[in-house]
C-alpha cells in the first residue's frame, strides 16, 4: 500500500503479488449473471471493468480478504461518489495493482507520520515534529520543582508527559508509570519541547489523514484518524493540543 499527492489530488496505490485477475473467469461469472452476452467480443479495458458490476466476483470460497459480501461495484460508486476514480492493472502471474484517485479537500491530507504504541493502541504523531526517541537510564529522570519529572540529555532537561495518562485527563505534568519503562518520544511543540512516554515505537509510514466527524475526544488532542495497511484506524494526535 502507498500513497502519494498531487497539487490536486491524492492518490492511494494497492497491489499484490499474485495471480493476477483470471479474465476468463471474469468473463465467465459475467455471462452467467446475464451481464453480457457468450458472444461478446471484450477489450482487456473492457474486460476489467466486470469488476465494477453488480454481483461479479471470481471468488469461490469465503476468507478473511474475499467473499464478504461488499463488491467492487460498491467501491466502485463510493469512490465516483467522492469525485475520484480507480484503475486497475493486472498481469498473470504477477499480481495486480489498484490506484485510487481522490480529489483534494480541507478534511484529507497526507502526513508524514511516526506511529507509536500506548497501551496498546496505535497513535500518529507528524513526523516534523518528532526530534528524537530513546529509552531513558533511570539515572536521567529527575523529579524538578514545578516542572514533574524531567529527563536529562546532552540537549537538555525536558518534561516527561505520558501519552497513555494524557489520553485519560490526567493533568499534564503527571507521570504515575515508570518512565524508564518505556521509551521518550521528543516532541517539539509552539511552546515547549516534551518527551512523550510510549509503550513502543511502530516506525515511520506516510499515512491519509481523514477527518473524524463527530469525534469526541479530551480538549481536542484528537486531529483526525488514519487507515493503517491492516485496515485498523489509528487516531491522529494534535501535538500542539498535546502538549499545552
Amino acid at each position: 500500500m502507498a500513497a502519494t499527492e498531487t497539487a490536486d489530488d491524492v492518490v492511494l496505490s494497492v497491489s499484490d503479488d499474485g495471480g493476477g485477475i483470471n479474465r476468463e473467469a471474469l468473463r465467465e461469472k459475467a455471462v452467467r449473471l446475464g451481464l453480457i452476452a457468450g458472444d461478446a467480443v471484450l477489450s482487456n479495458a473492457d474486460m476489467i471493468q466486470l469488476l465494477f458490476m453488480s454481483g461479479v466476483s471470481t471468488a469461490t470460497t469465503v476468507t478473511d480478504v474475499s467473499g464478504r459480501g461488499v463488491g467492487m461495484d460498491v467501491v466502485k460508486r463510493a469512490i465516483d461518489e467522492a469525485g475520484g476514480t480507480i484503475e486497475v492493472e493486472t498481469q498473470a502471474g504477477k499480481g495486480t495493482m489498484m490506484k485510487v484517485r481522490l480529489p483534494k479537500t480541507v478534511s484529507t491530507q497526507i502526513l508524514d507520520g511516526f506511529i507509536v504504541v500506548s497501551d496498546g493502541c496505535r497513535y500518529v504523531l507528524p513526523l516534523k515534529r518528532v526530534q528524537r526517541s530513546f529509552r531513558p537510564a533511570s539515572a536521567d529522570l529527575v523529579p524538578v520543582k514545578g516542572k514533574g519529572l524531567c529527563v536529562k540529555d546532552a540537549d537538555g532537561l525536558f518534561r516527561v508527559m505520558n501519552l497513555e495518562e494524557r489520553l485519560a485527563g490526567s493533568p499534564f505534568g503527571t507521570c504515575r508509570k515508570a518512565a524508564y519503562d518505556g521509551i521518550l518520544v521528543v516532541v517539539e511543540g509552539v511552546r515547549q519541547t516534551v518527551a512523550v512516554h510510549v509503550d513502543n515505537i511502530d516506525g515511520v509510514r506516510r499515512v491519509v489523514l481523514k477527518e473524524m466527524t463527530g469525534l469526541v475526544s479530551n480538549d481536542g488532542l484528537v486531529a483526525g484518524g488514519a487507515v493503517m495497511g491492516d485496515g485498523t484506524v489509528a487516531l491522529v494526535l494534535d501535538v500542539d493540543k498535546l502538549l499545552e
